[in-house]
């Protein structure tokens, strides 16, 4: 991610962009995690920005294997993490099924 805002020292709240540099993760997956509610994050006007905590507090949940959904009451469901098929991403194209040979 080239031209990021640098993060200040004692910074509480970052940019998306930030957040998922600090990550090491791209913009598009931090704003995954954000609508399934599995990171937090505030708004302030129009901006959307994310608890410094708030990244550590998922950082901590990763560690323990638990996944977190914030709910709309600001109290968390907590769900332990298990291993699935992973996410495709919706409307792009699927890749062809070919027929099995017999």
């Amino acid at each position: 991610m080239t031209g990021a805002e640098p993060v200040e020292p004692g910074q509480l709240l970052l940019s998306p962009v930030q957040a998922a540099k600090r990550l090491g993760i791209g913009r598009s997956t931090l704003y995954q995690l954000l609508a399934d509610e599995q990171l937090e994050s505030v708004h302030i006007g129009a901006r959307r920005l994310v608890p410094v905590d708030g990244l550590e507090r998922y950082v901590e949940r990763l560690r323990r294997g638990e996944t977190d959904t914030v709910t709309a009451d600001g109290t968390l469901g907590r769900f332990a993490a298990v291993p699935g098929p992973s996410r495709r991403r919706q409307g792009g194209p699927s890749q062809p099924t070919l027929p099995l040979s017999t």
